[in-house]
């Protein structure tokens, strides 16, 4: 690719970031699992799903390269799998702190993803429709809330081993079993010409239909019906993550990608916006873990004096970004990398 279309997926991790940052801090403060239909609530969890996608396409692109090549695609395998042991490792440090950690997820989601590198897109597209069924169908004859509590948002027995796999596979925050799909989906996307205008306008109109199409049904069937069981079904929210948010973050995930390009290729490489959200983008990995403790402890201490609404958790979230955005303006001026980016590799490359 050129570098435009490197840099947008830097610059759509970016615009990741901040949204993780607000729905997080958004969560932390004001969750309401049991509340009926909003925008904002459909959006929780949409910006995870964003960066599984991202890292599916990252998976794709990486060992474009490697398919025809084997010495070098066992090598990418190799590498991937030691990526994967750095996230589990560093997750489940960090759950004992933030429960809704996504790095040990994300580790297994690599690892499922590592053997299937050299199917074809639509065959990956194809796959993207199994997680989603095998979640519904526990969904229906399980019991999804076990271990929760919805009042402190925390998991009895998450560090037992039926506990722990029924939290991966079925009921945590990012469980396989549908999350999985968003990286099949991203490594589909991957295998795809990502510079194509035309293609990109239609990808565009086509997932900004879905998307609306899913958002009304869900927001329709809160006014029309009266049933639990069938606004149950249709919503499209992360929690729990049914077929209709799994559908809904998938179309957003690639309208946000092909804006982005588009975009992109309209700007430049040279755009002082573009290359501040560039960068932002690949210290993900730092930010994620920066973002849970320098910005979310000052908003729990002030939340124990003061009531918030959506509008101050945003400004605070804005203002938290912009710093955000200068101070990694700062750091690439020195580093080439994130602290733990530049850890990562020195452990796995």
């Amino acid at each position: 690719m050129t570098n435009t279309r490197v840099q947008a997926l830097d610059v759509t991790r970016g615009i990741a970031v901040f949204g993780m940052i607000f729905m997080n801090f958004k969560i932390s403060v004001l969750f309401d699992y049991n509340g009926g239909y909003s925008f904002l609530g459909s959006q929780e969890g949409r910006f995870g799903a964003l960066f599984i996608f991202l890292a599916g396409m990252g998976i794709s692109l990486m060992n474009r390269k490697a398919i025809d090549n084997p010495d070098l695609l066992k090598k990418n395998r190799i590498k991937l799998a030691k990526r994967a042991l750095y996230l589990f490792t560093l997750g489940m440090i960090f759950s004992f702190y933030w429960q809704a950690d996504i790095f040990h997820f994300y580790a297994f989601y690599m690892l499922i993803a590592i053997p299937l590198i050299k199917l074809s897109k639509r065959a990956l597209f194809s796959l993207a429709v199994i997680p989603p069924i095998i979640f519904l169908i526990f969904a229906l004859f399980g019991n999804w809330e076990t271990g929760w509590n919805w009042e402190t948002l925390r998991y009895s027995g998450f560090y037992t081993i039926p506990g722990f796999f029924r939290n991966l596979a079925f009921n945590g925050f990012h469980p396989i079993f549908p999350w999985f799909s968003f990286m099949l989906m991203g490594m589909s996307v991957g295998k795809s010409d990502l510079t194509n205008k035309k293609q990109q306008k239609i990808n565009c109109m086509i997932s900004a239909a879905v998307m609306f199409g899913c958002e009304l049904v869900s927001g329709l069937s809160n006014i029309f019906l009266s049933s639990s069981e069938e606004l149950y079904l249709l919503s499209t929210r992360a929690m729990p993550p049914l077929p209709l948010f799994v559908i809904s973050a998938g179309a957003q995930n690639i309208l946000i990608l092909n804006l982005i390009l588009l975009i992109s290729a309209k700007t430049g490489s040279e755009s002082k916006i573009m290359k501040l959200l560039s960068e932002t983008g690949k210290m993900v990995m730092t930010h994620y873990v920066l973002h849970l403790i320098i910005g979310l402890i000052p908003l729990f201490i002030l939340h124990q004096h003061f009531d918030f609404s959506n509008g101050f958790v945003l400004l605070y979230s804005v203002a938290y970004f912009i710093i955000t955005v200068w101070l990694t303006s700062m750091w690439r001026k020195k580093f080439s990398h994130g602290p733990f980016e530049k850890l990562m590799r020195k452990l796995t490359d």
